[in-house]
């Protein structure tokens, strides 16, 4: 298989499979944009363009006359003030030359009784004469709406309601031109300025404010000031004047999307001349139709899920950092330049869904892909084996054959708490250097390695060549593995690894031994009593403190000289009779750990 074809996607073509997660990622993240979190996202999505794009010169039409601190030293009065005021305002603005006045001040009550009698029709018279004022109302949930006096909203020119829907987290971004064929506030000036509403400026569906930069970004003037004569009339003239109020307990302050802890709240009329503004540009902001924008994603999508599916995981990467950044780039793009407001969370968590998802199959797919490998050549390492499957064709088959073999399986003690002390990678890598070790002392030894379970190694003696001292060559192949392990130990200790005690058990006898499985799956492996308890002496290595235990049957087939001790008769689990251990003389245990276990064992421990 070629290097870069490892993690290709295996079963149904890459390409299938890139376009079924592309899809559903897609799919997935058009439903998720309909949850409130998700809007919530969308919404600071757009704050963040603002900021991106920085404030904008307003138009110079507009201009706001704020009631601030100022005006009330200047006029040395307090707020509310009475309509004879408002009356002042309205005739000096006029004398101006001002284009349009309009009030964002509720007057749905009649003036105080402390004030001067006949206020009311001095002001409507005011209102009159001058014929381009605006007044403000506001709309109630459910009841009736705030009207202006009756004779106030007779003599103005038109009303607009001032309400503004405030979103999940509280903040100002959106407006609603009509609600029930009543214009908003800055729908009704801009009628009152240019003769007519444009269609921006019509139906109850919300529009997106266009807001030209944070508090303070339209030209504005002190009311005190104006009423005082220090405003020159040649900066009232042709203007669009918007009065209302900007100081801070007026309690008509909102946040905004250039909201931030270093800066103050909007004041509503600028948020009311962020949307005249608009609407006299005609450069409102609008959303793009969000199908053509899933389908540009379901595109990216399949683009990074591509690589995933054919195994290079670099350009995959590569792809998800470049399909995520030039997706921010056109939607600020499109924000500046064309007045569209595209999808940017949603978009974007549905990319790197597809990233993630493609990530973790792969990573199902390469473990399972190294399991198959293991499985299918850790079996057929040995040349020996080639040679002899290349001469007996025939030789294994799903019935197997029965032969006198000695069965070697070693673990590692303490296996357990090694694998939860280290990094999985260079836990791997530790395994990896330690299985060669055992594999070479094996192979070494004319042994044939059979397979791994995890952390342990099994291996056979005296198949598929015929060695008579199948039993030697196992003992062997332990002392070997034992000294190289003992060698390694200080070498892993200095590169930081844990070192690694080996246990091994050895059983003689006869087994079946072939090739089992299916007609496509197959796995070599020898079964019978002596595989069995090859592995319970492993185990039991632990009750005697040994490093390796063999049966009696494989003690007997061993040179009478071999040095070894008699370790007596245990009961195993599994196994009907009692049976007899020996322990060679290079894996007896101390002898502490000895006379325990002989304690034991008169006890009958069971494995």
């Amino acid at each position: 298989m070629a290097e870069q074809d490892r993690g290709a996607f295996r079963g149904p073509s890459p390409w299938l499979a890139a376009l079924a997660l592309a899809l559903t990622a897609a799919a997935a993240g058009a439903l998720a944009g309909k949850l409130g979190f998700v809007q919530l996202l969308e919404s600071r999505a757009l704050d963040l363009r603002f900021r991106a794009r920085g404030p904008v010169a307003p138009p110079p039409e507009i201009l706001i006359v704020g009631v601030d601190e100022a005006s009330f030293e200047t006029l040395r009065m307090r707020y509310p003030f009475p309509p004879v005021v408002y009356a002042r305002l309205v005739e000096t603005l006029s004398r101006a030359g001002a284009a349009a006045v309009a009030f964002d001040f509720l007057y749905s009550e009649p003036s105080r009784e402390c004030d001067p009698p006949g206020q009311d029709a001095l002001l409507a018279d005011s209102l009159r004469k001058a014929g381009n004022v605006v007044w403000a109302f506001q709309l109630k949930d459910g009841g009736a709406a705030q009207e202006p006096i009756a004779v106030i909203r007779d003599a103005v020119a038109g009303t607009g309601f001032i309400n503004l829907p405030d979103e999940r987290d509280s903040r100002i971004r959106r407006f609603q031109p009509e609600k029930d064929g009543r214009p908003c506030f800055a729908a009704a000036v801009l009628e009152a300025y240019a003769g007519f509403r444009p269609p921006s400026a019509t139906g109850e569906r919300l529009r997106i404010i266009n807001f030209h930069g944070g508090r303070s970004s339209f030209p504005t003037v002190s009311m005190g000031d104006l009423l005082s004569g220090k405003t020159p009339s040649e900066r009232l003239r042709g203007r669009i004047c918007l009065v209302g109020a900007t100081f801070a307990a007026s309690h008509d302050l909102y946040a905004t999307p250039f909201h931030s802890a270093a800066t103050s709240d909007m004041p509503g009329i600028e948020i009311h001349a962020n949307i005249l503004a608009g609407l006299l540009e005609g450069r409102g902001l609008a959303p793009d139709s969000p199908w053509p924008q899933w389908a540009a994603v379901a595109a990216l999508a399949f683009l990074l899920a591509w690589p995933v599916f054919a195994g290079r995981p670099g350009l995959a990467t590569a792809a998800w950092l470049g399909a995520s950044a030039g997706w921010c780039l056109w939607s600020l793009h499109r924000f500046t330049g064309a007045g569209r407001v595209t999808l940017l969370a949603a978009p974007l968590a549905a990319l790197a869904a597809t990233f993630g998802t493609g990530v973790f199959l792969s990573y199902l797919r390469e473990r399972e892909y190294r399991r198959e490998i293991r499985d299918l050549f850790s079996h057929y390492l040995d040349p020996r084996v080639v040679a002899w499957l290349l001469r007996n064709p025939g030789g294994l088959q799903l019935g197997g054959q029965r032969r006198l073999v000695t069965v070697l399986d070693t673990d590692i003690e303490g296996f357990t708490s090694i694998t939860e002390r280290m990094d999985p990678a260079l836990l791997v890598a530790h395994l990896n250097q330690y299985f060669e070790v055992l594999t070479a002392a094996i192979i070494e030894a004319g042994g044939l390695h059979d397979k791994y379970v995890g952390d342990a190694v099994m291996a056979i003696f005296g198949f598929p060549l015929d060695q008579p001292d199948h039993a030697v060559r196992a003992l062997t192949a332990a002392r070997l593995i034992l000294e190289r392990v003992d060698a390694l130990n200080p070498v892993w200790e200095r590169q930081g690894r844990p070192p690694l005690r080996t246990r091994i058990g050895l059983c003689s006898g006869w087994v079946v031994l072939g090739d089992v499985g299916g007609t496509t799956r197959r796995t070599f492996t020898a079964m019978g009593d002596a595989a069995n308890l090859a592995s319970r002496l492993e185990g039991l290595n632990k009750r005697f403190g040994s490093r390796v235990l063999m049966s009696e049957s494989t003690a007997k087939l061993l040179p009478r000289e071999t040095a070894m001790r008699d370790l007596g008769e245990v009961v195993v689990r599994g196994v009907s009779k009692p049976v007899r251990v020996f322990c060679p003389d290079f894996g007896v245990p101390k002898e502490g750990l000895l006379a325990l276990a002989e304690e034991e064992r008169r006890g009958e421990p069971r494995a």
